[in-house]
């Protein structure tokens, strides 16, 4: 697995936005593209390509958390915050969409993942199967979603659900 990330500009020279682009690539083949508009303007920067450089800076890091699915300690966010504690920290992912260098993250692949929410979506257990996938994977959002089926140990506790 790997990223490439690149930047275009939309637009004429002097009134110019840029747009980083983020792509996941898996050796399968398979891949994940973002795309993010960079603020045009950055208050109190005087150097344009100050600006730009900043605002790069903050977008490559945050579009590769979110396209690897990490959360972030929110240094500059957190320390700029009135009232927040700079102790405090985002609670870790669950082990099982954690992505670490001695154990690569394998993504599930799109077709077997749109067969399982197809199968899902019919399913007369569809409730019970999301509530038991959500404890299983602790998962903290109100309810699940097909984004949250990202793995295939995922899929794979959700179709020996759906065989019961």
């Amino acid at each position: 697995m790997c990223h490439v990330q690149t930047t275009k500009p939309i637009g004429l020279a002097e009134d110019s936005q840029h747009v980083l682009t983020t792509i996941l690539l898996h050796s399968s083949g398979d891949r994940i593209e973002s795309e993010m508009m960079l603020p045009s303007k950055a208050e109190n920067q005087r150097n344009p390509m100050q600006a730009l450089g900043s605002a790069l800076t903050y977008a490559r890091r945050y579009a590769l958390l979110a396209i690897y699915g990490l959360a972030s300690d929110d240094d500059d966010g957190q320390n700029s915050a009135p009232g927040v504690a700079t102790a405090q920290r985002p609670r870790p992912l669950p082990a099982s969409i954690a992505v670490t260098a001695e154990q690569p993250t394998e993504f599930l692949h799109p077709q077997r993942k749109a067969s399982i929410v197809e199968r899902l979506r019919v399913s007369a257990s569809k409730v019970q199967i999301l509530q038991d996938f959500k404890s299983e994977f602790n998962i903290s959002s109100d309810s699940v979603a097909p984004s949250h089926i990202l793995l295939p140990a995922h899929a794979d506790f959700i179709e020996s659900c759906l065989a019961n």
